[in-house]
């Protein structure tokens, strides 16, 4: 075997994949013997502090006492009152835009009809009838060539 074991086979050791020529060479060599007994000594106390925190924060929450039941609490109450509120606005925008039938009257809807018809007989919008004199139509180019 090599003169020494590499960390990965230090590694493999404490997995449990041992073979003969490891041991062989761990039961010979006193430098990796003692590389093998620091690192399980790093390993056992590791193992014992944290079973000691484990204790320690079992024995805590078994002094706690038990926290209640809490449907809602605070956060659920102001989300319920936010979502009320909402609501309550919501409708009032509803009832606001909602026009009665009974306002509606036929001399309305003639009104409307008058004023798209209007609209839509121009030939040309309003904000555009400037531009329109200056472009000659044609009523306007046979008046010319009959001059």
């Amino acid at each position: 075997m090599k003169l020494h074991l590499t960390e990965q086979e230090l590694l493999e050791w404490f997995a449990g994949e041992l073979n003969q020529a490891k041991e062989e060479h761990v039961a010979s060599c006193l430098d990796c013997r003692t590389a093998v007994a620091r690192f399980s000594d790093a390993l056992g106390g590791f193992r014992a502090t944290t079973l000691d925190w484990a204790e320690a924060a079992r024995q805590e929450a078994s002094r706690r006492p038990a926290a209640r039941n809490k449907r809602f609490g605070w956060q659920g109450l102001r989300l319920a009152a936010a979502l009320a509120v909402l609501l309550i606005c919501f409708g009032l925008l509803l009832t606001r835009h909602k026009t009665p039938v009974a306002e509606m009257d036929g001399k309305a809807d003639d009104a409307v009809l008058e004023r798209v018809d209007a609209a839509m007989s121009r030939s040309v919008p309003t904000a555009m009838e400037p531009l329109s004199q200056l472009v000659p139509t044609e009523q306007q180019e046979k008046a010319g060539r009959a001059n």
